[in-house]
Formats: C-alpha cells, structure tokens, sequence
C-alpha cells in the first residue's frame, strides 16, 4: 500500500509478511511500516517484485503438493504405524504438522497476494483469546514438526542397534512415551503466550491492534520479547534439532563406511519386526534428513541474521528501503525452500522406501477398482 498522511485507521487486523512471528515486531517493520513493501517502486527495487512472484506463482503449486502429499501420508503411515513398525508415527506427525504448517505460511502467502486477506492475522487478531490460542498452536505445531525428524533419527540409530530385542510392543511403547514427552516438553515452552501475547497498538502513530507481545506486565517483558524467547526460539525449534539431524547423518554415514551391519532380527515374542521394513525406513529419513537440512538451513541463517542485526543496526535497517527490499526477498526465498521441503517428503518416501511405495499404489489400486465399479452401476 502506498504511504499516506490520513489519519491512522482504527481497523483491528494488520498484515504480518513473516512466518516467524518474533521478528514482526522489531521496529515494526513487517508490520506497521507496509510501504516499504506496497509503496515502493518494482522498477526501482526489483528484489520486491521478484518476492511478490514467488508468492504468487509458486505458492499454490506447493500449496497442493503438499496438501495431497501429505494426506496420503498420513493415511499411508497410519497404516504401516499400526501394523508394520511403530516408529512411523513419528513421520505421521511430522506429516501432521507439515500440513498445518504450509496452510499457515504458503496459503496465507497465496491469499495474502490475490485477495489481499492475510487470513492468520484476521484470526488471532480478534480477540486476545484468539491472538493467544492461534499462536500457542501455531508455536507448538512448528516445534514439533522441527522435532519429530530429530526424534525418528534418534529412535532409528538406538532401534537399529538393539535389533536383537526389538519388538513390536517394545517399539510402540518407546514410541508412545517418545511422542508424549516431546509433545509435553514443547506445551510447557510455549506456555507463556496464555500471558505474553494479547492485542495491543505498539507504534504511538498508529491505533491499529495487532497480536503482539504484551508490552506491560513483568519488568522483564522487554527484554523477554526482545532477547530470551527469539533466541530460545531459534535455538529449540531449529538449531537443536537440526543439530541432532545432522549428528545423527554422520553417524550413519560413518558407520556405513566402517560397514558395521546388524544381524536380522530374532525374538521370541509372537510379533517380530521384520529387519527389511527397519532398512527400508531408515533409508527415508536418511534421504528425508539430509533435504530437511538443506532447505531449512537457509531460513535458519536468515532468522539470525535478522535477529542480530537488527540488534545492532535498528536505526539504518529501518531507513534504508534498498536493504529493506533485499531483506524481504531474502524472506520470499528461504520461506519457499521451506515449504518445498514440507510439501515434498511424500515425494521422497515414494522414491526410496518400498513398503510406504507398495502402501501408495495399494491404495490407488482400491480407488481405481472403485472407480471402475461405480462406472459399470
């Protein structure tokens, strides 16, 4: 939108452009300062229009993809989760997470740029019951999509090291408790959005009400909003398990070049698990891990660079439109390799595992013989 000189608008619902809602806030940005965005000139600041594009067009291609990638493996993983090998409920709430994640981000993006509705902040901005409910949810739902790979790695590499034990009811029952207590631990860390977030006006010139961290309270609000929870957000919901990822590849990369192997699985209990099915699930979230990080790195580093520098550099960082429209293409980009990843998992199970392959063309084979049913009625 073009800069004006009216009046502020007392309109509840301001349009936040980042997905990582910590950095709305710093100097208002994101959120308050629109035309640095709208008003600018494309023909001056071509990184804008180039951002606008990626939105745009590629948006809803992702936005499909992963809505039908991901509720096939959802479907698939609670299968194989139930009667083949516990452990892919981990993926199947990754899948889970993946889905409300690319609604969230890739179709507000979609929305925000052919209708001009930035749909999440009309909701959380309603009330401070809503500003506080969509973003615990919406908090809670990317931390555990950034955990669950981490756990499934982890779970895999003690898995296939006690091979000799492994059993269908051990494995759903560490399962169990490994989903249950990640689940708890990141309900307790985001918590306190119940009493840090309501609707406020932050900026003096404008009257607008948006979702934001309440600036009254405790004495360490500021510094809360503004230093501890960025930096714990950064460090729990992408360095750390990201790390653990990456951990986790070497190892298994290691151990393959020493060709340490496992020998099949022998158990007394009446459900074994099939040693193959363990393979065949440990090659996906090897392949799965290793794009994860090569997609998600990007916006990891963006989100520091911004955390860091505007730290360093408020004054000039809210100034310099050329470094603003950098900064927002920068956005665009790291945002959309995201979603790439959160849309295109079920690509790669299909590719490199055969068991959730065989489930896939199962199912398709059921819809087709379906199909073909209803058409002789």
């Amino acid at each position: 939108m073009a800069a004006t000189t009216s009046e502020p608008s007392t309109e509840v619902g301001v349009g936040d452009y980042d997905d990582y809602y910590s950095y709305d806030y710093y100097g208002g940005f994101y959120q308050d300062d629109a035309d640095y965005y709208g008003g600018a000139n494309y023909s001056q600041y071509p990184e804008l229009g180039i951002a606008d594009s990626l939105a745009l067009y590629f948006s809803p291609i992702i936005l499909v993809l992963g809505w039908l990638g991901n509720l096939v493996a959802i479907v698939v993983l609670g299968r194989l989760g139930s009667q083949v090998l516990p452990c892919c409920f981990y993926l199947l709430i990754l899948a889970l997470s993946d889905l409300l994640r690319l609604c969230h981000q890739a179709g507000n993006d979609w929305a925000q740029q052919c209708l001009g509705l930035d749909i999440h902040s009309k909701i959380k901005n309603q009330s401070d019951v809503s500003c506080q409910v969509y973003s615990f949810l919406f908090s809670v739902c990317s931390h555990l999509g950034s955990w669950m790979l981490a756990v499934a790695q982890l779970d895999y590499i003690v898995a296939h090291r006690n091979s000799r034990r492994l059993t269908f009811p051990q494995q759903a029952e560490r399962t169990k408790h490994g989903i249950l207590l990640m689940t708890l631990f990141i309900v307790f860390l985001n918590i306190h959005f119940f009493w840090t977030f309501h609707l406020s006006s932050p900026y003096a010139r404008s009257s607008k009400l948006v979702c934001d961290f309440a600036p009254q309270g405790s004495n360490f609000s500021e510094y809360f909003r503004e230093v501890i929870w960025p930096i714990t957000d950064i460090v729990i919901r992408d360095a750390l398990p990201d790390l653990i990822t990456f951990c986790c590849l070497v190892y298994r990369g290691v151990a393959k070049v020493k060709r340490t192997k496992t020998s099949s699985v022998s158990t007394t209990t009446r459900v074994p698990i099939n040693l193959g099915y363990v393979e065949n699930y440990g090659r996906a979230i090897l392949v799965v891990g290793a794009a994860h990080l090569c997609l998600t790195l990007p916006q990891t580093g963006n989100n520091v660079f911004e955390f860091v520098f505007r730290k360093q550099s408020d004054s000039d960082m809210d100034t310099d439109v050329s470094l603003a429209a950098k900064r927002i293409l920068a956005l665009a980009i790291t945002s959309t390799l995201k979603n790439l990843i959160l849309a295109l998992k079920t690509c790669i199970y299909i590719i490199v595992w055969y068991d959730f392959r065989e489930r896939v063309s199962r199912i398709l084979g059921c819809w087709k013989d379906f199909l073909k049913i209803e058409c002789v009625c």
